[in-house]
């Protein structure tokens, strides 16, 4: 007994110090510029851990006192991608039930990309019931699609804004059914929506009350960056967004400004650079033109299945990763490896011998 107790301690203990080479293995995460709050007061952001010149991305959520909540996905994690080639993430939102949406694009063959919204239970498991295996895919029949922001609406549908490219980038935007496809029911406002401007993007939704939305656009206009708001009511099934907001695109401002209230007045905000001082809306007034057009979702926009890899595999987004190849970070931490392999090694073989020796006479 007391054998196999001495064993038990030593796989147990070898079993930390696997733990910790892995660790010593493994880059230090850094936040990046998306996070947001529950209505618990928990945090929850996106992480990129950099190796060489790819990087991988996690959700996690800390409690109120900064710890990881090991509820939340694996230990307070949950890795995730968009694609094999992807951009970084554009957003990171949640809606009224908890559960949490992450949108970007996705690079695909031959230099195209699509739209990207995954959507996580509040736990940090991956909403299955939702899109396929939840990643929701959107892209133009012909043509390319990113979102950059996503906004739940009460009915259960999302609001997505971001561009089409088909022949020159347009801001657009489109709803997403609560199955997590293109919603192609028969109301103006589920259509894909493109901007009537030669080249631009939306970049921001803002909920100003239940019968507004704000999105963000910049637009090229002449050598003049612009940074307009249009209103849209997401009540009226056949409303089109109205400008209502247009200045100058504030220098190094990032691609996600955002819409507030300050007093009677509006505001934009830079939230990736919390020491920006904010900027008061130029209104216009509601223009009497809606420089939108409506197309259906039918014959523009496509959800697609997850797309297969080469050779037919499935690509899903929740996947375990492939382990990375240790980075390298000099002779010091080679060292540690290596004499954490031959701790390993020794107490594997001390272990067997303890197993094989014969028990003792009486």
């Amino acid at each position: 007994m007391l054998q196999r107790f001495s064993s038990q301690v030593l796989l147990r203990w070898l079993s930390d110090c696997a733990l910790a080479a892995a660790l010593l293995a493994c880059p230090v995460a850094e936040a990046g510029p998306w996070t947001m709050t529950t209505a618990g007061g928990e945090s929850i952001r996106i992480v990129a851990e950099t190796r060489g010149a790819r990087s991988d991305f996690s959700l996690e959520r800390r409690l109120t006192d900064g710890s990881l909540d090991t509820r939340f996905g694996a230990r307070g994690r949950m890795p995730f991608n968009l694609g094999r080639d992807s951009d970084p993430p554009a957003s990171l939102r949640g809606d009224e039930l908890g559960r949490i949406l992450v949108v970007g694009t996705t690079r695909i063959a031959g230099g195209g990309f699509r739209a990207i919204v995954l959507r996580l239970l509040p736990n940090g498991a991956p909403d299955f019931a939702w899109g396929d295996a939840g990643r929701s895919v959107v892209s133009p029949r012909e043509g390319n699609a990113a979102a950059l922001d996503v906004l739940a609406l009460p009915d259960g549908r999302l609001l997505v804004v971001g561009l089409v490219d088909v022949g020159g980038e347009q801001a657009a935007a489109w709803h997403l059914a609560p199955d997590g496809r293109v919603d192609a029911s028969t109301a103006r406002s589920a259509r894909l929506m493109l901007s009537g401007y030669a080249s631009s993007r939306g970049v921001s939704l803002a909920r100003v009350d239940p019968h507004q939305i704000v999105l963000g656009l910049r637009v090229q206009d002449g050598d003049d960056m612009m940074l307009e708001a249009h209103a849209l009511d997401p009540t009226q099934a056949d409303a089109l967004p109205q400008r209502i907001s247009r200045q100058l695109w504030p220098p190094a401002w990032a691609d996600a400004p955002v819409w507030s209230r300050v007093g009677a007045g509006w505001q934009w905000k830079d939230p990736a650079d919390p020491n920006s001082p904010p900027v008061a809306a130029e209104r216009t007034g509601a223009s009497a033109s809606s420089p939108w057009v409506s197309l259906s979702a039918i014959a523009v926009m496509a959800s697609t299945a997850v797309p297969p890899e080469p050779g037919g595999a499935v690509f899903s987004p929740f996947q375990a990763r492939a382990a990375a190849p240790v980075p390298d970070e000099g002779v010091d931490t080679l060292w540690i490896v290596a004499g954490v392999a031959a701790v390993l090694i020794a107490g594997t073989l001390v272990a067997l011998r303890l197993r094989r020796r014969p028990p003792a006479r009486p």
